[in-house]
């Protein structure tokens, strides 16, 4: 950053460049085709004492610009609302198949594509064999049959619009948000997690453990009236 220079030092430094000029054209009178030079680069010495930087100023202005962009890019993002999927270990069928599909279409990845047993023990963490991923096509139909509940909603999901599984419900206490606020959301989507996991076992080393998969429903809310 420029050093600003107080009054007081601007006073002295200009004092000082005006003696070396004044003697100067004492001493070098015989040399005169160095007179211009010499001159020419005290003047501007002294041009940089006087004149204020303005990079500061500019530098501001810039944040401010972005502050006010992140501020912006904050706010047109609405409220996403996050739950899992109840009940799916009632239809283990259909999960084992919408699983084999989605490993068969590669939407799943590959098994532990992003950790290594040596990382899993070196950093003592569990690692699920897949990432979480999310689901092609996806359906929610209401249930108004339904013995337990005449607010359910079943939940689909699967690799194309003409194979989708029944993989469970929307939790009791979260249909509200499609019965009373469906225009309020902008968009839903399910995404794969859990499953089998690797883990370290001082006594075995890095082991696999098998564990059901399970679903989350992740719903972005629009923005209201009057957001910027």
């Amino acid at each position: 950053m420029k050093k600003e220079f107080t009054l007081k030092e601007k006073l002295v430094a200009t004092i000082v460049i005006f003696s070396i000029i004044f003697f100067a054209t004492l001493f070098i009178e015989f040399f005169s085709w160095l007179y211009f030079p010499i001159i020419l680069f005290l003047l501007l010495a002294l041009m940089g004492f006087w004149v204020k930087p303005k990079v500061k100023e500019i530098n501001s202005t810039k944040n401010e610009e972005g502050k006010n962009k992140e501020v912006k890019t904050k706010k047109k993002t609405g409220e996403i609302i996050k739950f899992r999927v109840a009940g799916n270990q009632h239809y283990k069928k259909n999960v084992n198949k919408l699983i084999r599909d989605m490993k068969e279409n590669y939407s799943l990845g590959l098994p532990y594509e992003y950790t290594s047993d040596k990382e899993i023990e070196e950093f003592d963490i569990r690692e699920y064999r897949y990432q979480p991923s999310l689901i092609n096509f996806i359906q929610f139909l209401p249930d108004p049959d339904n013995e337990f509940d005449k607010n359910a909603i079943k939940v689909f999901g699967g690799v194309s619009e003409e194979k989708l599984y029944h993989i469970g419900y929307v939790p009791k206490n979260k249909t509200y948000l499609f019965h009373d606020l469906s225009d309020e959301i902008e968009h839903v989507n399910i995404s794969v997690i859990g499953g089998p996991y690797k883990i370290y076992n001082e006594s075995e080393g890095v082991v696999e453990f098998n564990s059901d998969f399970n679903f989350e429903i992740s719903m972005q809310r629009k923005l209201s009236n009057g957001s910027i």
